[in-house]
């Protein structure tokens, strides 16, 4: 960033944080420092992780990093105003402020917590790209997922076991993250709260249970290896057999070797 810039934008971040407990000023102050920042020429590798479906600044990625770490240390000195102002960046509905907004919920402290899942469970629904969802996701749970783990897995326990269609969606976007954070080793949770959807898919999650099976495969292949000869010979639907042909590839060759033929065999005959 260039030093003039980087100078502007620390005077800027000067002037918000005073106004961290007047919330509608603080929302006012901060969109004037993101629509000052807007680039009109962005490079998309450059600019915040985008979705078509929110409002964008095209604010440079390290302007919003500079943002994040001075309000993660606001939220962390102020937690109770810090909750407030999460929820109402949140509600502003736009990329960055989304971003905003998770990375604040995640250095929360444990008793803000029940709310945090709280406000996360209110995101089921919203029209994101999973992977877009499992990022904010991960961000606003660094603290749930380090100190309130049991917690947040009985909270996507109920969500994946609801008959609301949105409610597992989020589980799974959820359980995305949890698999891409290394610090996890309960993958066998993982694998048992899958298995129903796996015997059964619905058609809306089948893309986010192939992304679940891929990244399963790659973190723990033995595992994932175990679970596909499992769900193969527990009589497969056609549709399970082709959610595992899909995600066959992520495994390794030996495995693949043996998972075929068994595949092959399984094939209702026709």
């Amino acid at each position: 960033m260039p030093a003039v810039q980087l100078s502007k934008l620390t005077a800027q971040i000067e002037l918000l944080l005073p106004l961290w407990e007047q919330p509608d000023l603080f929302l006012a102050q901060l969109t004037d420092l993101l629509e000052y920042h807007a680039d009109h020429l962005y490079q998309a590798a450059d600019q915040v992780l985008t979705t078509p479906t929110l409002p964008i600044y095209r604010v440079p990625a390290i302007i919003l990093r500079t943002l994040e770490r001075a309000l993660i240390h606001q939220t962390l000195n102020s937690p109770e105003a810090g909750s407030q102002l999460a929820e109402i960046l949140w509600r502003h509905g736009y990329a960055e402020t989304h971003q905003l907004a998770a990375a604040m919920m995640g250095s929360l402290p444990p008793p803000f917590h029940p709310a945090v899942i709280e406000q996360i469970s209110s995101w089921k629904g919203l029209d994101l790209p999973s992977s877009h969802a499992a990022e904010l996701i991960e961000m606003a749970t660094r603290q749930i997922r380090s100190t309130s783990l049991p917690a947040w897995l009985a909270a996507l326990e109920t969500w994946l076991d609801s008959n609301d269609p949105n409610s597992r969606l989020l589980a799974l976007q959820a359980l995305l993250s949890l698999i891409q954070d290394e610090r996890f080793e309960n993958l066998p949770f993982i694998f048992r709260l899958i298995r129903p959807l796996i015997q059964s898919p619905p058609d809306p999650v089948v893309p986010d249970l192939a992304s679940i099976l891929h990244h399963l495969a790659i973190r723990s292949p033995g595992e994932a290896t175990f679970f596909f000869r499992q769900a193969i010979s527990g009589s497969p639907s056609p549709k399970t057999l082709r959610l595992l042909r899909r995600s066959l590839p992520s495994l390794p060759d030996s495995a693949r070797a043996s998972l075929t033929p068994l595949l092959r065999d399984s094939e209702p005959p026709k």
